[in-house]
């Protein structure tokens, strides 16, 4: 299910230091509405940066928000999301991290 321990580690820890809350939404996580983001995405290294520092445990709304690029489609996160000004900036900036145009509402 994992592609390694030490991914699985990292991501639980990541889970208990976040009090098993979004790092952006604060909102909880469950099993099936929960996804981890690399903060720097794998596509810029030779291979998988799965450490601690890398990873954020998000909902699965809030990462398809940082990674849409579609109007509608982001139109439709933000509503399910329905982010505060800190939470957009948050998200704006991990959206602008893996090379989208900042979401301007």
């Amino acid at each position: 299910m994992w592609k390694s321990i030490v991914f699985a580690d990292n991501i639980l820890s990541k889970y208990i230091a976040q009090k098993g809350n979004c790092a952006v939404s604060q909102k909880p996580l469950y099993l099936g509405n929960m996804e981890c983001h690399h903060i720097n995405p794998n596509y810029h290294w030779k291979r998988s940066n799965d450490s601690y520092q890398n990873l954020m445990v998000i909902t699965t709304e809030v990462h398809k928000l940082i990674h849409v690029t579609k109007q509608n489609k982001i139109a439709k996160y933000l509503n399910l999301v329905k982010p505060d000004k800190k939470q957009l900036e948050k998200i704006n900036k991990l959206h602008v991290h893996v090379g989208n145009e900042p979401i301007t509402v």
